[in-house]
C-alpha cells in the first residue's frame, strides 16, 4: 500500500513538504489531539506550479475525506491555526 505522511505530532501552522502522487483515488486523512478551531487542507500543484487547494479535501475534526489526483501530482498538506499532536496522511485506496 502506498501511503504519504504528511505530518507526525504536528502543533503548528504550516505546510508539509510536497510528495510525489502515485495517481488515483485516495483517502486524506487527520487526527489531532485538540483542533482548537485548527484546519488542515490537501493541495495540488497547478498547471503553472502554483499551489491550489483540492476541492472538498479539509478537515477541522478527526476524520477521512476520499480525493483523487492524477499520477506524478505534487501535493502537500496545509495547517491553519492551533492543533496539538496533529497526525495527516493520505493513502491509495
Amino acid at each position: 500500500m502506498f501511503r504519504i505522511d504528511f505530518f507526525s505530532n504536528q502543533d503548528a501552522a504550516g505546510n508539509s513538504s510536497e510528495y510525489e502522487w502515485k495517481g488515483g483515488e485516495g483517502v486524506f486523512s487527520a487526527e489531532a489531539g485538540t483542533w482548537g478551531g485548527a484546519s488542515v487542507k490537501l493541495q495540488s500543484k497547478g498547471p503553472n506550479g502554483s499551489w491550489i487547494d483540492v476541492s472538498g479535501v479539509s478537515l477541522s475534526a478527526n476524520g477521512f475525506v476520499e480525493f483523487a489526483a492524477t499520477r506524478g501530482a505534487g501535493l502537500r498538506a496545509v495547517v491553519t491555526g492551533t492543533p496539538t499532536d496533529l497526525y495527516c496522511a493520505a493513502g491509495v485506496i
